[in-house]
């Protein structure tokens, strides 16, 4: 929601765009959630809102680098989780390291991933099932999936209702992100 507040170069109405495209992805999600009983909702529900970014690039690109994070992260996390010592100082350690990784990278894939990797490391360590760990990457891309589908739902529509017609919008996503159409 920075990016939103400091402008980011978008005009007012890119800006109230990114406002609904956040509200009602994240809406939707805890909706999913709750309808569901997802055990870990929030990660659903932030994945969500999180691919909102203010424009549909940059939102393509955080999709991505968030899908990568947690396609990769998540395993290795749990293979880690499997061999190392299940000691209550290492959680502790692990939620240090966690808390890090949102300053430590400069590239946001490899922060993603590096905390996706640390949170199946904690909750092997914090003695639940190896596979509980999967529900972190599950709900990541199920919650950034949901996040993108309405950046360019919303996108089109809003380029719809500007005066454009939807099959010309579609037609220029589709130009623009042919794997996302």
């Amino acid at each position: 929601m920075a990016c939103f507040q400091a402008g980011c170069g978008t005009t007012g109405s890119g800006r109230v765009e990114g406002i609904v495209v956040a509200a009602l992805a994240a809406g939707v999600a805890a909706l999913l959630a709750g309808w569901h009983g997802i055990h870990y909702a929030k990660w659903l529900v932030w994945s969500a809102a999180s691919a909102v970014t203010g424009d549909v690039a940059t939102s393509r690109t955080k999709w991505k680098d968030r899908m990568v994070g947690a396609i990769v992260g998540v395993p290795a996390g749990m293979l880690v989780g499997i061999l190392v010592p299940h000691a209550p100082i290492f959680f502790d350690v692990l939620t240090a390291a966690t808390v890090l990784t949102l300053v430590a990278f400069n590239r946001y894939v490899v922060a993603f991933g590096t905390r996706c990797a640390l949170h199946a490391v904690a909750i092997i360590v914090a003695g639940h099932p190896v596979f509980s760990a999967d529900y972190r990457a599950i709900d990541v891309v199920a919650g950034s999936v949901i996040g993108i589908v309405f950046v360019l739902g919303t996108h089109l529509t809003a380029g719809a209702l500007r005066g454009r017609s939807s099959l010309n919008a579609v037609g220029e996503a589709y130009l623009e992100y042919p794997c996302l159409v």
